[in-house]
């Protein structure tokens, strides 16, 4: 499955690491990356368990905002 969040707060790659770092940690993660100046995070995963929610509460406790729709 693919997905693509936006992320608010978000302004230079170590930002994107720490992200993309976050986001690699959960399981079933294929590819994640990350991209600042775009303000977004695009995630491939094979865990049919994961959820939205997940993705934003772990971009939360990165430190960034999830922009949820």
């Amino acid at each position: 499955m693919k997905t693509t969040i936006g992320v608010d707060g978000m302004t230079c790659r170590h930002c994107e690491m720490a992200v993309e770092n976050a986001i690699k940690k959960l399981q079933g993660i294929e590819k994640v990356h990350a991209n600042y100046k775009e303000k977004k995070v695009e995630i491939e995963y094979n865990n049919q368990n994961l959820k939205l929610e997940d993705f934003y509460e772990t971009i939360e406790q990165t430190g960034y905002i999830p922009i949820k729709n």
